[in-house]
C-alpha cells in the first residue's frame, strides 16, 4: 500500500490519498528493515531503473515483499567499502558462476556482525576462501543429481534442473543448518547459517525449493508470522454471456460451505466477426445474480475491461499479443487510464465494488503492470516477469508486496479442469507442497460452467489439509478510478500523520482529500451482505478540494464517487422499480430510504386496492338493485 499511494501520486488523479498505509502485516516492524540488494547487471542496460531488473532479481524482490523490506538495488560491480552498514540486511545474488565479488563486499561481511547477510548461489567460495575458518563451512565442486529435499522431517521431489555446489562443514559448533538436499549418493544442508551470513545453494524461484526458501526467510528476517495457512477459491471469467443460473448454484454452494469467495468479472464481451459488443448492463439477470452472490460473500476482482485482443473474451490476452508474444503498441499510457477507468465505473454504475484486478491471462509487460497499480492496490493473479515473452511467470506461496507496492494475493494451483486432467484431486496434492511455509495461502480458480456439486469437494479436502477460508474483503486495499473509489478493510488501516490541517480536522481518522471540478460528492458504505447504507450527498456543487474522512466500520466497503447530477427522490423511486422489476441499480439507495419508499408504495397499493374494491362494490350493488327493478 505504500508504494502504490506513491505511484498514484505520479498521475494526474482525481484522488488525492493522504495518510493511509496498510496494517496488513502486525508483525511488520514501526520502521521496515533496510535491504542492500546485490546483483550483476545486465550486459546490454547502460542504464537501469527498477523496472528494467534482470527477472531473477525482479522475482527474488517480489519474494521479498512479504517482509515489506525498503529495498535498495545496487549492481555488485557498485558496492564499495562501509556501504553495507547502512542497511540491516545484504543479500547477494551469486550469478553468473564465476563472477568477480569485489573485496570490499568480501571484507565487510565480518566486519559489520550486526548486518545480516544472505548469499544466494554462486561464486561463495571468494569469500570462504578468506573466512572459511572464521565461519565454519566450504563448498565443493558443483554437480547435479540431488532429486529430493527433506525439510521439516518431510521429503519432497525436486527437479534436477540446476547445479549445486555442496557445503561441507569444518566446525559444525558454528554452523546451523536448515533442510537436507539429497542425491542416491550424496546429500548436503539446503542452508547454513554461521555468525551473520546465511548461504543458500539452491536457486530461489521454483518449485519446492522455492517453498522452502520462503519459509526459511522468516528466520532470516526474523518475523515469526502467524502459522496460519490459508485458500480461496475464485470463480472465473464472469462475462456478459456467461449464464446467471450457473453462477448463482456455485455461489449457493460455496456459502453453503461457509466459503468466502472472489467473482472475475468482465464487463464486454466480444469475439472476432462480430462488431457489436455485449454489454453487462444489458444483462439484467445478471447482474442480479452477481449482486446476489456479493450477499452470500463474494468479492468482486475486476478481470479486465474486455479480457480479449483480436480473440473472444474470455479465451483472449487482453494486455498481451499473444500471437506475436509482445506488448500490444498502441496501447499507450493515457490509453492504458481510459481503459482501467472505465472497467471500474462501469461496473461502479450497476452497483458493482470492484475491490482487486486480475490481469487476463496473467499477461502483461511492466508498463501495462505499472498503470495498473496506480488504479489497484490489490491483485489476485500470478504475474508475468519477462518484457520479452508471457512464458515467465511468477507465483508466491503468500502474500506479497510486490515491486510495484501492490498486494498480490497468489493464485499458485491453477484452475479445475476436468477434460484435461486439472481433477481436484491433482489440486489438492499441489496444496499439501505448500504445507511447506508457515503462512501459505493457496489460490484455484473455477469456471461457473462446471456443477456446483463438485466444489463441496474441493473445500473440503483443502480444509482437512489445514487450510482455512480466506476473505479478501478484509484486506485494506484501494481501487481508484477518475470519478470512484472503492476502499475495502477499513477498519484495518491506521493513520500516518498528515499535515498540521489535517490533523486539526480529526486527529484519529483516516483522512482523504478529493479533487472536485464542481461536481456533486456521493459517499456510502456497503456492508458484507451488499447492503449500501450511511449515503451521503454534498449539499452542493464543490469545486477545488473536499475533505473526506473514512469511516471507522468493520465488515464494510467505503465507496466515494463524483457525479455531475445529483439523483432527486423521482429518480430514487425509477431506480427501485427497476431493480425491482428488471435488476438494475445505477448505485446504492440508502436502507432507510428504501423502507420509506417501499412503505409509500405499499400505502398507495393498499390505497388504490381499497379504492378499487370499493367501485366494485357500488357497481355490484347499483347492477343488483337495478335487477329487483326489472
Amino acid at each position: 500500500m505504500r508504494i502504490f499511494l506513491q505511484n498514484v501520486g505520479k498521475r494526474v488523479s482525481i484522488f488525492l490519498i493522504l495518510g493511509l498505509i496498510s496494517a496488513g502485516n502486525a508483525f511488520a516492524a514501526t520502521h521496515p528493515p533496510k535491504l542492500l540488494f546485490l546483483y550483476h547487471p545486465q550486459q546490454d542496460l547502460k542504464k537501469e531503473d527498477i523496472f528494467n531488473l534482470p527477472d531473477r532479481v525482479f522475482m527474488l524482490t517480489n519474494l521479498l515483499g512479504h517482509f515489506k523490506p525498503e529495498i535498495s538495488h545496487v549492481p555488485i560491480n557498485e558496492y564499495f567499502q562501509g556501504l553495507a552498514q547502512k542497511y540491516d540486511f545484504v543479500f547477494y545474488l551469486g550469478e553468473p558462476r564465476g563472477g568477480k565479488v569485489p573485496e570490499a563486499l568480501l571484507e565487510d561481511i565480518p566486519k559489520y556482525p550486526k548486518v545480516t547477510f544472505v548469499w544466494l548461489r554462486w561464486n561463495v567460495e571468494q569469500f570462504l576462501k578468506l573466512h572459511g575458518d572464521e565461519y565454519g563451512f566450504q563448498v565443493s565442486k558443483p554437480h547435479g543429481g540431488f532429486v529430493r529435499i527433506n525439510y521439516n522431517h518431510q521429503v519432497y521431489p525436486r527437479a534436477d534442473t540446476e547445479m549445486i555446489a555442496p557445503i561441507q562443514i569444518t566446525d559444525w559448533e558454528k554452523v546451523e543448518t536448515n533442510g537436507i538436499l539429497e542425491n542416491p549418493s550424496a546429500f548436503t544442508a539446503f542452508s547454513a547459517r554461521s555468525k551473520n551470513l546465511w548461504y543458500f545453494p539452491d536457486q530461489p524461484y521454483y518449485q519446492t525449493a522455492h517453498l522452502v526458501f520462503s519459509d526459511l526467510l522468516h528466520k532470516v528476517f526474523r518475523m515469526p508470522h502467524p502459522v496460519q495457512q490459508r485458500f480461496f477459491i475464485r470463480l472465473e471469467d464472469i462475462h456478459p454471456f456467461r449464464d446467471p443460473a450457473g453462477l448463482r448454484d456455485n455461489c449457493k454452494a460455496l456459502e453453503k460451505a461457509k466459503v468466502p469467495f472472489m467473482m472475475a468479472v468482465s464487463s464486454q464481451y466480444r469475439k472476432p466477426g462480430h462488431e457489436t459488443p455485449v454489454y453487462l448492463k444489458d444483462k439484467p439477470h445478471l447482474i442480479r445474480a452477481i449482486k446476489e452472490c456479493a450477499q452470500r460473500g463474494g468479492s468482486i476482482v475486476l478481470h479486465g475491461v474486455t479480457h480479449q485482443y483480436r480473440d473472444e473474451t474470455g479465451e483472449g490476452h487482453e494486455f498481451w499479443d499473444i500471437h506475436a508474444d509482445k506488448p500490444i503498441p498502441e496501447y499507450t499510457e493515457s490509453h492504458l487510464h481510459e481503459r482501467i477507468d472505465q472497467g471500474i465505473e462501469t461496473l461502479a454504475r450497476l452497483g458493482l465494488y470492484p475491490i482487486a484486478w486480475e490481469t487476463p491471462h496473467y499477461a502483461a509487460s511492466r508498463e501495462v503492470y505499472r498503470v495498473i497499480s496506480q488504479h489497484f492496490s490489490t491483485v489476485v493473479e500470478m504475474r508475468q516477469i519477462s518484457n520479452e515473452t508471457y512464458k515467465v511467470t511468477q507465483t508466491f506461496p503468500f502474500i506479497v508486496e510486490d515491486i510495484y507496492g501492490q498486494t498480490v494475493v497468489p493464485e499458485n494451483l491453477g484452475y479445475i479442469n476436468f477434460e484435461t486432467g486439472e481433477t481436484i484431486e491433482k489440486k489438492l496434492n499441489q496444496a499439501k507442497r505448500y504445507k511447506i511455509v508457515q503462512d501459505a495461502l493457496v489460490g484455484v480458480f473455477y469456471h461457473p460452467y462446471y456443477e456446483a456439486k463438485y466444489l463441496a469437494g474441493l473445500v473440503q479436502g483443502l480444509k482437512d489439509l489445514g487450510f482455512a477460508p480466506f476473505d479478501l474483503r478484509d484486506l485494506p486495499g484501494v481501487v481508484l478510478s477518475k470519478n470512484v473509489a472503492v476502499f475495502s478493510g477499513i477498519d484495518r488501516y491506521e493513520l500516518v500523520k498528515p499535515t498540521e490541517k489535517m490533523r486539526t480536522l480529526d486527529g484519529d481518522a483516516k483522512i482523504l482529500k478529493v479533487s472536485m471540478g464542481k461536481e456533486w460528492l456521493h459517499t456510502f458504505l456497503v456492508n458484507y451482505r451488499y447492503q449500501p447504507y450511511e449515503e451521503q450527498w454534498s449539499r452542493e456543487k464543490i469545486g477545488g478540494d473536499a475533505v473526506v474522512r473514512i469511516p471507522d466500520k468493520s465488515q464494510s466497503l467505503f465507496v466515494i464517487e463524483k457525479t455531475d447530477w445529483k439523483p432527486s427522490a423521482a429518480n430514487r423511486l425509477e431506480r427501485l422499480a427497476k431493480e425491482f422489476i428488471l435488476g438494475e441499480t445505477s448505485g446504492p439507495i440508502e436502507t432507510f430510504q428504501r423502507w420509506i419508499i417501499w412503505s409509500l408504495f405499499g400505502a398507495t397499493l393498499v390505497f388504490f386496492i381499497f379504492i378499487l374494491r370499493i367501485l366494485i362494490a357500488r357497481t355490484s350493488y347499483h347492477s343488483s338493485h337495478y335487477r329487483k327493478n326489472d
